[in-house]
């Protein structure tokens, strides 16, 4: 932590459904490298900006369904291969 906010690497898990971001943190934000673990089941692995999906990122559903490409602000984006 940097003062009171969140700043380095670090693991936060929400309270209130058990969904955990383990990564990067920037001012007390998700931004850089991470990894987050929907309450469902569902994970996003890859770069975070302003703790948005943003960059390069695999996102993979529960029932196995895979996402690997460019995001941007939490969107795919470009190029990317998706898999069911």
């Amino acid at each position: 932590m940097k003062g009171d906010t969140f700043h380095g690497q670090g693991k936060m898990v929400w309270s209130a459904d058990g969904a955990t971001y383990e990564g990067q943190w920037y001012n007390g934000k998700a931004t850089g490298k991470g990894k987050l673990t929907h309450a469902d089941g569902d994970i996003y692995e890859g770069d975070w900006v302003n703790e948005m999906a943003h960059g390069h990122g695999v996102y993979t559903q529960k029932n196995g369904s895979r996402y690997e490409g460019t995001w941007q602000k939490d969107v795919q984006h470009g190029q990317g291969k998706e898999s069911w």
